[in-house]
């Protein structure tokens, strides 16, 4: 049966180290544990936790794969609650060496990966790609005219003749890098964004206007004055690339070659600068649109929207009240809960605002004001 340690205020019953024979080292012992006049009998022990990992040493001679280590002969208890100082500082350096090494294993995966990657992009790139880009880009800067049957949005738009949010000397000289001018054709284009080619995605980005450049980028909320590596036009790329392909935002800074709390910063401030810009756009189908496309196979479909409340997994609040508020049991997390509608055309034309997750169907619909 486990004996008590010796040690006074140790409640260990674990076992431990009996006191050794000789006379001298027990003498240490006692000592050590500051319990005078004490005669220990032979079943007397000091738990392990009262040695330091450099008091045991392994056996040289035992074949077994992880051998037990066993106690030094010299060794002498030295970890008590009145040199808890000490220990503590032994446990700090040892936590900041596992730090120092995990930041080592995991700088040199990076390196791994971002060193796989511009190989990837070297052999990708050959010398046509490379004519081609040049050639693409000095068309570029001459007036370019488009052509649209959106109605009035779109009657007599030209993109500028230089613009220097789209084409600055530092995206130039970063062309080995992965940005929107190195695509090489519409199939590309239409994967990453979703738009049908260069010109409709460079359209779209030319009614911002200029002020997207001056943003004030997240979290400091002030103009970057050319601070950012990636040039406006390059960070709507990233932005449409995100919500197109749910790209991680450690692939992204890979891919563009920015740390990954820059990629965060320019996703949160264009994310905020696109809703404040699109949120009074009508997305509601026109009737006559409707009404084309209410029959199928013969039958005529009186459906104007179809609504569903979709989920979104959030992490844990720390706020008690609000986990409360967020908590969904059909999804057993904390969620945020809006309201989707769909036209007949597939288009999705209503979300309503977020509401935490405990929040019902019927109460979100109610909320959301989408029959006035």
């Amino acid at each position: 049966m486990p004996q008590c340690c010796a040690v006074p205020y140790c409640s260990s019953a674990k076992g431990g180290h009996r006191f050794p024979c000789d006379k001298s080292r027990l003498k240490k012992w006692i000592i050590a544990i500051r319990r005078q006049n004490f005669i220990p009998s032979k079943h007397s022990v000091v738990c392990k936790d009262h040695f330091t990992s450099e008091d045991y040493t392994l056996p040289k001679d035992s074949t077994c794969q992880n051998p037990t280590p066993r106690l030094k002969k010299e060794a002498v208890p030295s970890v008590f609650f009145w040199n808890i100082s000490h220990v503590n500082d032994q446990k700090k350096i040892e936590c900041n060496q596992r730090v120092i090494r995990r930041r080592q294993k995991r700088e040199e995966q990076e390196k791994k990966v971002v060193y796989n990657l511009d190989q990837w992009y070297q052999n990708r790139s050959t010398k046509e790609n490379i004519e081609c880009v040049e050639v693409e880009i000095e068309s570029m800067f001459k007036d370019i005219g488009i052509q649209c049957s959106t109605g009035d949005l779109c009657k007599d738009i030209m993109i500028p003749e230089k613009q220097p949010h789209l084409y600055s000397e530092k995206c130039i000289r970063n062309m080995d890098s992965f940005c929107i001018q190195n695509l090489s054709g519409p199939k590309e284009v239409h994967f990453y964004t979703g738009c049908d080619d260069y010109e409709h995605f460079m359209f779209i980005f030319s009614l911002f206007g200029e002020e997207v450049n001056d943003l004030k980028y997240y979290p400091t909320m002030k103009p970057s004055h050319g601070a950012h590596v990636l040039t406006p036009f390059n960070e709507f790329f990233l932005t449409v690339m995100k919500l197109r392909r749910n790209t991680s935002n450690i692939e992204l800074s890979f891919r563009f070659k920015i740390s990954e709390s820059s990629v965060s910063n320019i996703f949160i401030t264009w994310i905020n600068y696109l809703y404040c810009k699109l949120k009074d756009l009508n997305l509601w189908v026109s009737k006559k649109v409707l009404d084309n496309n209410m029959k199928i196979l013969g039958k005529t479909n009186t459906c104007t929207i179809i609504i569903d409340c979709t989920e979104i997994k959030i992490e844990k609040p720390k706020n008690p009240a609000s986990q409360q508020l967020t908590y969904s049991n059909y999804k057993s997390t904390n969620t945020l809960k809006v309201l989707v509608g769909v036209s007949a055309t597939g288009c999705v034309t209503f979300v309503s605002d977020a509401y935490g997750g405990s929040i019902s169907d019927r109460q979100l619909f109610e909320k959301s004001n989408i029959i006035l």
